[in-house]
């Protein structure tokens, strides 16, 4: 097998090999015999239903990328399947994942009730489930991951082991992913099946399939059994899926980057239910994705709330999504797997795979992404207000009205509480009978009692948007609480606890989403302080500019708050947590600004007492100086999360008046290169 890398290898597949006339790109075969050089001297081709070699450019391409002995093209998706299950002997069995393409479904059920084979579908998730189908000792196992259409990732090296222990073959559909992000048969699988009109093809104008295997006796068998029935792809279409090959990666980058946007996008809308993406931290298959796939994938589905007609007004209208069968062309698709994909399946069967109606299927071109969420959004919206009039014709037709809306007097009335403090107990239940279909609860407190509460409050499913620092930056327990409670279905929109509406936590989680991994990280994470240090030059006194920030508001009444570094502190707890360090609050030093004897003084007194923190400012900024370096009070976060926040002289380019954030990651969807950003500099001082 060739050294170079798999795009290259996809590119240079058939390039330079005409050796009559030096065509770079391979020539196109079409014709259907080929002469002998004379009798009984048959050449390497006779008939191009059993070899033509525009077809076995392909297959030794594809071959090679999925690092496989051979690779059967056939005529379609569906008829590389059924080339493989001529490998499953008369009165054999077969266990197949039961939320597999409707077409796999329908051809195993079919031929089941044949009596071709006896036929088991089972969660192949489920490692008990697994192990009572393999108690039959199967010929075949049939695996999907992802699976069309709920995503599920089926761990291919554990099924691949337990399946060769019980004797079977182990088949693996890689269509959803192609050889760029997934090679199966580098896991422990015997074949792998593609349906080359997806990804692979990639522009929606071919039909085509394949079947590749590791061991050459059952690539034999496979080549035998396509020449015999008859299911070998067409030269033009080979033609045209292997000029398709050549762009798979680049394709498949901006198919990638598209479909996070989406898919995170979508995750907590009020108007969807759930989202099935594995690049999403919340899908249960999260972890295995990303150590058996190079990537996410570009497919996602998600339920709607609400009913049909909720699905009707979703797709009619959209701009950029075709309502259409299919995946992986460059246009972006979508579809309704109960009444179009999966149709075949029995209402049972998708009932008992997890297929709702209220289900979406998604393909994510590489269109510009900001057009497809606008037309997301637009959809989105479509929804909403269907369901709302469905709403309020139900009522009507019955004679109810409809529940209050929250801006009603009434409901508003209800909970407040006629003016009076209401406990959580009393806010949870007056919430719980407002008929309100989604709750959201805002906390712009720094109240430690109301940030107990945000745990309960997820757990019954409401959403919260804070500014309160006191659990996500509080006890290592709290903030495991607040993440076991998150996966319950409430959303946390807790981005005002550290960037004040920046999206510094929302970009971590994408980072990590991509497989980064974080270096270091460190700034000015206080606005008070900021603007403390920003002014700052030893000209006048420190309590003058604090006294100043005062009267300004920058500071709390109290400017002890700020100056303790205990929010500084709580802000840095939270950014690493998000960046996936588990530190508990004493695990961050921190230096105070306040010296041990104005510390438990009255707040009045403190402020009388300013002028003692000006000496030791005034020194460490003049030994900065004599450094060339600026005082800041920094926080800072390693890869080994060692946290800290503390006065010191920085030397960031020997000026800085402006926003002093910086982050270190290392990069893994590039070649693990390190990647550095840095805040905004103010108009003409950037070095």
């Amino acid at each position: 097998m060739s050294k170079s890398a798999p795009c290259t290898r996809a590119v240079r597949a058939g390039i330079e090999t005409d050796t009559q006339h030096g065509a770079v790109v391979p020539a196109l075969h079409l014709s259907s015999n080929y002469s002998f050089e004379g009798l009984g001297r048959k050449r390497a081709y006779d008939y191009s239903r059993s070899g033509n070699p525009t077809r076995d450019l392909l297959g030794n391409a594809l071959a090679e990328l999925e690092q496989g002995v051979g690779a059967v093209v056939t005529s379609s998706g569906m008829s590389a399947i059924a080339l493989v299950l001529e490998l499953v002997p008369a009165g054999g069995h077969v266990l197949a994942a039961h939320d597999c393409y409707g077409g796999t479904w329908r051809l195993l059920d079919a031929w089941a009730k044949k009596g071709r084979f006896t036929l088991d579908f089972v969660d192949l998730t489920d490692s008990a489930a697994l192990a009572v189908g393999l108690a039959k000792k199967p010929a075949l196992v049939w695996v999907e991951t992802p699976s069309n259409p709920l995503l599920r990732i089926t761990d291919i090296r554990h099924v691949a082991q337990a399946s060769h222990a019980a004797g079977a073959l182990l088949v693996v559909d890689n269509t959803f992913l192609s050889p760029a992000l997934q090679q199966p048969l580098l896991l422990g699988a015997d074949v792998v099946v593609h349906s080359t009109t997806k990804y692979i093809n990639g522009h929606s104008d071919v039909v085509g399939g394949a079947a590749i295997a590791k061991d050459a006796a059952v690539y034999d068998q496979l080549k035998w059994w396509a020449n015999c029935n008859g299911l070998t792809g067409a030269p033009f279409d080979s033609y045209l899926t292997l000029r398709g090959l050549r762009t798979l990666s680049v394709r498949l980058r901006q198919h990638q980057e598209n479909a996070e946007r989406i898919a995170i996008h979508l995750d907590g809308h009020a108007a969807v239910r759930k989202v099935y993406y594995p690049g999403l931290e919340s899908h249960v298959g999260h972890a295995l994705a990303a150590r058996q796939q190079q990537g996410f994938g570009a497919m996602l589905s998600f339920e709607l709330e609400g009913d049909v007609s909720q699905i009707e007004s979703f797709v009619e209208g959209l701009e950029y999504f075709s309502l259409a069968e299919s995946l992986g062309g460059v246009e972006s698709l979508i579809a309704h797997p109960a009444s179009m994909t999966h149709s075949a399946m029995a209402p049972e069967a998708r009932h008992a795979a997890g297929i709702a109606d209220s289900l979406l299927r998604v393909s994510v071109g590489i269109e510009d992404g900001d057009d497809l969420l606008r037309d997301i959004d637009a959809a989105l919206a479509r929804a909403q207000a269907s369901a709302i009039t469905a709403k309020v014709a139900r009522s009507a037709a019955t004679g109810r009205t409809a529940p209050a809306s929250l801006a009603s007097r009434q409901l508003r009335e209800q909970l407040n509480n006629e003016g009076e403090r209401r406990d959580n107990a009393g806010l949870l239940h007056a919430l719980d009978a407002s008929g309100l279909p989604h709750k959201v609860i805002v906390d712009a407190t720094a109240n430690t009692s109301l940030a107990a509460c945000h745990a309960e409050w997820l757990a019954r499913g409401y959403h919260v948007v804070t500014a309160n620092k006191a659990l996500s930056g509080g006890d290592l327990s709290g903030w495991r609480a607040l993440q076991a409670a998150t996966a319950q279905g409430g959303r946390y929109g807790d981005s005002a606890t550290v960037g004040a509406g920046l999206p510094v936590l929302s970009t971590l989680r994408r980072l990590r989403l991509c497989g980064d991994s974080l270096l270091t990280l460190e700034g000015v994470f206080s606005g008070s302080l900021s603007w403390l240090f920003n002014q700052y030059d030893g000209s006048q006194p420190f309590s003058s500019l604090l006294l100043e920030a005062r009267r300004q508001g920058y500071t709390e009444p109290d400017p002890r708050s700020d100056l303790s570094g205990d929010d500084v502190a709580r802000k840095l707890l939270i950014i690493a947590r998000n960046a996936g360090f588990a530190l508990g609050v004493d695990e961050v030093q921190v230096e105070s600004l306040v010296p041990e004897s104005l510390r438990d003084i009255p707040a009045e007194e403190f402020i009388a007492r300013l002028t003692e923190l000006d000496a030791p400012l005034a020194a460490r900024h003049a030994e900065a100086r004599s450094r060339d370096c600026v005082l800041r009070f920094l926080a800072r976060l390693n890869q080994r999360g060692k946290a800290s926040a503390a006065r010191r002289a920085w030397d960031w380019y020997g000026v800085t008046r402006s926003a002093d954030n910086a982050r270190a990651h290392r990069h893994n969807q590039f070649a693990q290169t390190h990647r550095h950003s840095r805040g905004w500099r103010e108009r003409g001082r950037d070095p």
